[in-house]
């Protein structure tokens, strides 16, 4: 079965709102560690099949800077682990 996560980060100003919104649309286990290391290994987590669309604006990537970019690359690194999860950016 495929499990439909949409994640808004388009008002996201920094790691600490990043990380909630994250944790609460992920069901992040109470031990996620607020941090892209975290991120990864949730999103690794075998299970049903992911696909994942984060909506951003370039508000939120500007706020992000070097860490928007940095979370891109977990997210495509980890779905380029698992042929179950599918992560999709899209500018709004």
């Amino acid at each position: 079965m495929e499990n439909l996560i949409n994640i808004d980060i388009t008002g996201v100003g920094s790691r600490e709102e990043l990380h909630k919104v994250l944790r609460k649309s992920l069901d992040a286990p109470d031990y996620y560690g607020d941090n892209l290391d975290a991120l990864y290994d949730v999103l690794t987590e075998k299970g049903e099949h992911k696909v994942i669309f984060f909506f951003y604006s370039e508000q939120s990537r500007n706020a992000l800077g070097e860490y928007f970019d940095a979370l891109t690359d977990v997210c495509l690194d980890a779905s380029a682990e698992l042929d179950d999860l599918k992560v999709n950016f899209i500018v709004v």
